[in-house]
């Protein structure tokens, strides 16, 4: 007799069991089946082409995705990644298929690009190594290939690496044209994702609700002659996670991660040294696992990045929320809020 759930990841791996082994294209028991899906690297397969899509590179070169360093799930053989890197990004790519890798990384050579490529489960381990903040996370076929639960640990890297103010662009499969329409308890009933889910625009909106909606439409059929890849039957989305601003706050000072739920801790004495093992036993009170605690002197109002830690408090730009002589501001991402909340 098996009792040993007793986590989310546990309740998700359960999850994942329902399904088909052989249905399974998530995990990192399916890195065997991609990699024999890029072995024969002469199939004709849409997306083998070395073009960017048309809708990241629209949104790149107007001027609407900016910033310095951008993330690619589901990087395949790094067409995109490799766009992303010639027009400036310090770019990490991750993929399940060795294979597609060491393609990415071959065509990275051959055009002298900068990418780092990260081989493993965005999702499980390979999560560890994708160390946000991104300006840009790009997911161009990584989503329609997750069952409906595993959409929540998708929904926690968002959360954990995207940057406030930071984009995120997604291609998946357009319900009507492309893709598996059966129910979310359907599926699971099936046990099978039957080549990836399609989606409407309202539930692509339901799921990245905490995130703003900046285009959702059809991606543009691209002629075989175009510098890019587009294919009319999926969605092109770009999302924008707010910078969340304090009130009386000014510039860097008023930024916070969007979802932060704030505890203030007092010390006695005045002096503004608090120790990590106070700011630890402030961050048990806050309810979010995983709390790292460790000052950020004089950069305190700037986010290395984006998830949970602890913060010298900043000056009177922060004047209104709960004051404190001296001491830390506990700060923990929760998903499920689009903006601070006083204690």
């Amino acid at each position: 007799m098996d009792r040993d759930i007793r986590t989310v990841d546990d309740v998700l791996r359960l999850l994942d069991g329902l399904f088909a082994p052989d249905a399974d294209r998530w995990t990192g028991d399916a890195a065997g089946w991609w990699d024999g899906f890029y072995a024969d690297r002469s199939r004709p397969v849409p997306f083998f082409v070395a073009k960017p899509d048309e809708n990241l590179a629209e949104w790149v070169e107007r001027g609407i995705v900016t910033g310095r360093r951008a993330l690619d799930l589901g990087c395949g053989p790094g067409r995109n990644a490799l766009y992303l890197a010639a027009r400036g990004f310090e770019v990490d790519a991750v993929d399940l298929s060795a294979e597609a890798i060491a393609w990415g990384r071959e065509r990275a050579r051959t055009a002298g690009a900068d990418v780092r490529f990260v081989h493993g489960d965005a999702f499980g381990e390979a999560g560890a190594r994708l160390t946000g903040p991104y300006d840009l996370v790009h997911d161009s076929g990584c989503f329609h290939h997750l069952p409906p639960h595993r959409r929540i640990s998708y929904l926690a890297l968002v959360e954990r690496v995207l940057a406030p103010g930071g984009h995120l662009v997604l291609t998946c499969f357009a319900a009507g044209s492309m893709g598996c329409e059966l129910s979310d308890a359907e599926l699971y009933r099936d046990g099978r994702l039957h080549g990836g889910l399609a989606y409407t625009p309202g539930s692509l909106r339901r799921i990245f609700a905490e995130l703003t909606e900046v285009e959702l439409r059809r991606m543009r059929d691209e002629p075989e002659e175009s510098p890019y890849f587009g294919k009319a039957f999926l969605w092109a989305g770009l999302f924008r996670r707010e910078a969340a601003v304090r009130p009386g706050g000014k510039g860097k000072d008023a930024a916070v991660p969007a979802g932060a739920a704030v505890a203030s801790v007092r010390e006695p004495g005045g002096d503004g040294a608090v120790r990590r093992s106070k700011c630890r036993q402030a961050a048990a009170s806050v309810p979010s696992a995983g709390l790292r605690c460790r000052p950020l002197g004089g950069a305190s109002t700037s986010w290395e990045e984006a998830g949970p830690r602890c913060l010298p408090r900043p000056g009177a730009g922060w004047s209104p929320w709960p004051a404190v002589s001296s001491g830390w501001v506990v700060l923990t991402s929760l998903i499920g809020r689009n903006s601070p909340r006083q204690p």
